[in-house]
């Protein structure tokens, strides 16, 4: 979507609009958050559940980090950046993977080696993997202090600083 086309002036005008309106006041942040993942679904549909993903994973990893048992938050922050470079190694390298080690007739081959390239996937990648490795190092901040003891507040947050930041990434 091209910031001088029809569909993204509706869709910024829109956004616009809801997000003044007194009546939504409440859910200003969840319309950012809807109108980013239009604005992403746009160019890739398909994708859009691979950053829902990736953002899920991080909201997980990253609250158990901070409020789970405290012999487990190394593991909590292990397998959230796990599952980050899974996902990453997945989408970036099976067209790779699939020439080095299997044949172009092969099924499995044709498999890996038509899994799309999401846009900006290593950017929101690490960007997930950078908010678990704080967390957990607490390198700013203390990690109560970053992530709110209520998950739906903590996920509204994440979600909306991922998706949102990463619409803007895409658009450039």
């Amino acid at each position: 979507m091209l910031f001088n086309s029809f569909i993204f002036i509706a869709l910024l005008i829109t956004t616009f609009i809801l997000y003044y309106i007194p009546v939504f006041k409440r859910i200003q942040v969840l319309l950012l958050i809807a109108a980013s993942l239009l604005f992403y679904a746009y160019g890739q549909p398909n994708l859009v559940f691979l950053l829902i993903t990736s953002v899920i994973i991080n909201i997980f990893s990253s609250y158990y980090v901070t409020y789970g048992k405290e012999e487990k938050r190394k593991l909590y922050a292990v397998m959230g950046v796990g599952l980050n470079l899974l996902l990453l190694v997945t989408f970036k390298y099976s067209p790779l993977f699939g020439h080095t080690f299997f044949s172009t007739t092969n099924s499995i081959g044709q498999f890996l080696i038509n899994i799309p390239l999401p846009i900006g996937i290593s950017f929101f990648t690490f960007q997930g993997i950078s908010l678990v490795v704080d967390v957990y190092t607490q390198k700013y901040q203390p990690r109560e202090e970053l992530i709110p003891r209520s998950f739906f507040q903590h996920a509204q947050r994440v979600f909306f600083s991922r998706v949102f930041f990463h619409s803007l990434y895409r658009a450039l």
